[in-house]
């Protein structure tokens, strides 16, 4: 009960932090890992039987989260996303270590679990970097931009009468 406390003031603290003080970026990826926190639990299995086969619901949130962490790092001029995308492709992968022959089923839970305090912990980074280059620059740009055209525009032919 304890951890499941903590781990509900430190996610509503550091989405709150990013949700206040962050770019998009920051913002996107707060929403991204409260919803995957809130929708998890909702599709596991009964407390009696968690984690004792492939948790399908918490799989499949994973496996979306993991897609919009992957669409953000894409998109965005910040690196940070590749470390959240990085680090949900572990947690995705850790899907599978039920699989294996005599995996405590808690480890498995620790496994999928886990992940998401050094994500918090990211996302903090994140949002105090994003707002020291405001304090510095003024502004911080936060998308990628692919469709600059690659050379200046020709002015129109001038007629000649």
């Amino acid at each position: 009960m304890i951890r499941f406390i903590l781990f509900s003031v430190l996610l509503v603290l550091a989405c709150g932090y990013a949700l206040m003080r962050g770019g998009a970026p920051e913002r996107i990826a707060a929403a991204i890992l409260f919803l995957g926190s809130v929708l998890s639990p909702l599709v596991a299995s009964a407390w009696l039987t968690r984690f004792q086969h492939v948790e399908h619901g918490m799989l499949m949130v994973d496996l979306i989260v993991f897609a919009l962490f992957f669409i953000l790092a894409l998109t965005t001029r910040r690196f940070w996303p590749l470390w959240m995308t990085a680090m949900q492709g572990v947690n995705l992968v850790s899907h599978l270590s039920i699989l294996a022959p005599d995996v405590i089923p808690r480890v498995y839970g620790n496994a999928v679990t886990l992940s998401i305090y050094p994500m918090l912990l990211v996302l903090v980074v994140a949002t105090w970097r994003h707002q020291r280059r405001l304090a510095a620059c003024g502004a911080d740009s936060s998308w990628a931009v692919s469709y600059t055209p690659s050379s200046p525009a020709m002015p129109p032919p001038s007629r000649r009468g």
